[in-house]
C-alpha cells in the first residue's frame, strides 16, 4: 500500500520461490505528486502532528476516520524526524527498474478518488508494465481501509487466476 509498493517490487525482482504476484494498492514507483514537496519542511510539519493527522481524517472517508485516528495515535509515537524523512525518501524513490525487471504478475487497487496518489502514477506503471491488470474503487487514498471486502474480492480475483494459470487450483 502506498511507499510499500515501491518496496514490494524491489523484493519481487529477486525472483524469490513461492511469489506469484504483487499488488500494489494506491502505490507508485517514482514520486507520487508534486516535486516540489520534497523542499518543503516536513520536519517542522510533523512536529505539528496534530493538525496534520487531523488533516488526514478529514481527507478520509466517514467509514475510515476512526481507523485513520487510530493509526494517527501511534504515529505521533514515532519521531517527528523520523517521519519527515520517510516523506522525504517518497520523492528520491525510483522503482521502475524493480517494476521492469519483476518476474511475477502484477495488479494494481485504484482509489478513483485518492488525490495523494493520482492516476498519472498509474499511467507511469502501465507504460513500463502494459500486462498490469487493475480494480477502481471509488475510495479515497485509504482504499484497503474505506473498501476492505472490495479490495479483498479484487486481491481474490487476480490470486485466483495465477494459482489457476500456475495449475494449482
Amino acid at each position: 500500500e502506498s511507499f510499500s509498493g515501491p518496496l514490494s517490487l524491489m523484493v519481487a525482482q529477486r525472483n524469490i520461490p513461492n511469489v506469484i504476484g504483487v499488488v500494489l494498492v494506491a502505490s507508485f514507483i517514482s514520486a507520487p505528486n508534486i516535486k516540489l514537496g520534497k523542499f518543503l519542511p516536513w520536519h517542522l510539519g510533523f512536529i505539528l502532528t496534530k493538525p496534520l493527522y487531523g488533516l488526514r481524517v478529514l481527507l478520509s472517508s466517514p467509514k475510515s476516520a476512526s481507523y485513520i485516528r487510530a493509526i494517527s495515535v501511534e504515529l505521533q509515537k514515532v519521531s517527528p524526524a523520523v517521519l519527515a524523512d520517510r516523506i522525504r525518501s517518497i520523492f528520491e524513490v525510483n522503482a521502475s527498474e524493480a517494476l521492469l525487471s519483476c518476474p511475477v504478475p502484477v495488479h494494481y487497487l485504484r482509489g478513483t478518488k485518492d488525490f495523494v496518489v493520482p492516476q498519472k502514477n498509474l499511467k507511469k506503471i502501465r507504460a513500463l508494465c502494459p500486462s498490469i491488470t487493475v480494480s477502481e474503487l471509488r475510495t479515497q487514498h485509504f482504499l484497503i481501509q474505506e473498501a476492505p471486502v472490495e479490495a479483498w474480492e479484487a486481491i481474490m480475483q487476480f490470486v485466483s487466476k495465477l494459482k489457476t494459470k500456475q495449475g494449482s487450483v
